[in-house]
C-alpha cells in the first residue's frame, strides 16, 4: 500500500494576509487612513474581522485536514482539503490524463497540470458525492472531460511516480 499525506503550503502566507489587510487596502487608501471618519473605521474594523475569520478558517482546515493520496491495489482516495472522492477502484477507472486547468494567482490565471481520471461511469460518480457538490462535479465534467481532476501539483517531486503507478495500477485492472 502507498499512502501520501501533502500539506498545501503553497500561497499560504499570501492567502493569509491578504484575508486580513486586503480589505482595508482597498477601501482605504494609505494617504487617508488618518482621515477616515468612526463610521469607515467600524467598516474597516468589521471587513478587518470578517478576512481574519476566513484565515483562521482556511488555516484550521490546512492544519485538521490535509490534502492526502491515499493508493493501494484495489484503488485510491483523494482528499484536497477535507473533501474525500470516496475510494475509487481500479476496475471504475477508464484512464488516467493529463488535463490543463486553470488556476487563479497574484499574476492572473495560468495554466497548470492536473491529472484527470475518466471513469467508466462518472454520472454515477457524482450521484454519490454530497448533493452540495454535484455542480462543482457537473462543471469540472464539462471542461475536462471527468469529474474527477487530481492536482498534479500535490504530489511535488513524487508525481511522475505516482502518475506511472497509477497507469499501471489501471492497465492491470483493465487486463
Amino acid at each position: 500500500m502507498h499512502v501520501l499525506c501533502l500539506v498545501p503550503t503553497v500561497g499560504l502566507t499570501a492567502v493569509l494576509t491578504d484575508a486580513v489587510f486586503l480589505p482595508g487596502e482597498l477601501l482605504f487608501p494609505a494617504e487617508t487612513k488618518e482621515q477616515i471618519d468612526p463610521v469607515g473605521r467600524l467598516i474597516l474594523g468589521l471587513l478587518s474581522l470578517v478576512g481574519a475569520f476566513l484565515a483562521g478558517v482556511f488555516l484550521y482546515r490546512v492544519v485538521k485536514s490535509p490534502v492526502w493520496f491515499r493508493m493501494d491495489e484495489r484503488g485510491f482516495e483523494y482528499s484536497p482539503g477535507g473533501i474525500s472522492t470516496g475510494f475509487i477502484p481500479w476496475t471504475d477507472v477508464e484512464r488516467i490524463d493529463d488535463v490543463p486547468v486553470l488556476q487563479g494567482g497574484a499574476g492572473g490565471a495560468r495554466t497548470v497540470r492536473a491529472l484527470g481520471v475518466h471513469l467508466k461511469d462518472p454520472a454515477s460518480y457524482i450521484a454519490r458525492q454530497p448533493h452540495t457538490l454535484h455542480a462543482l462535479f457537473e462543471q469540472r465534467r464539462y471542461q475536462s472531460g471527468t469529474p474527477l481532476v487530481i492536482a498534479a501539483g500535490d504530489f511535488g517531486r513524487e508525481c511522475e511516480r505516482v502518475v506511472t503507478t497509477m497507469r499501471d495500477c489501471v492497465a492491470r485492472a483493465r487486463s
